[in-house]
């Protein structure tokens, strides 16, 4: 698990923003992130040196 130590911006679609509000109404904040950046890590593009 990262530690965030900065601000940060996610880029949502609608569908996002209704995965959001759903998520949000079911777990807390902390889990709400959670899952927000375990989906970033999923979608980012992976690159190798």
């Amino acid at each position: 698990m990262r530690e965030l130590t900065e601000n940060f911006t996610i880029r949502c679609s609608a569908a996002d923003l209704e995965i959001i509000d759903r998520l949000r109404s079911d777990r807390s904040r902390g889990a709400l992130l959670r899952t927000l950046i375990q989906q970033a890590d999923r979608e980012a593009p992976t690159c190798s040196a």
